[in-house]
């Protein structure tokens, strides 16, 4: 493993390297198991009920990609329901 990557590390061509790495990666995780993820990481956004904004993979935020969104009217209530509800006896 230790030669894979310093073999890696002093490669100049970058598509060399990249293989490399890979197939340390692979060695890493897949064969050795030498890798335990511990952190998964959630992001949450919220925003008003007229705005809308898709999150980003890289975490970032920006303003400028808040859009208009469709507001979520309330369902009507037919008057017959609504005064059903609200007798008491």
């Amino acid at each position: 493993m230790d030669a894979l990557l310093t073999q890696a590390m002093t490669t100049i061509d970058d598509t060399k390297r990249g293989i490399m790495l890979a197939r340390a990666s692979e060695k890493a995780v897949g064969e050795l198991m030498g890798l335990v993820p511990l952190h998964y990481e959630v992001s949450t956004w919220a925003t008003r009920k007229d705005l809308a904004y898709k999150a980003r993979a890289d975490q970032y935020t920006f303003a400028f990609e808040t859009r208009p969104g469709q507001v979520a009217r309330a369902p009507r209530v037919r008057a017959a329901a609504r005064r059903t509800c609200t007798r008491r006896g």
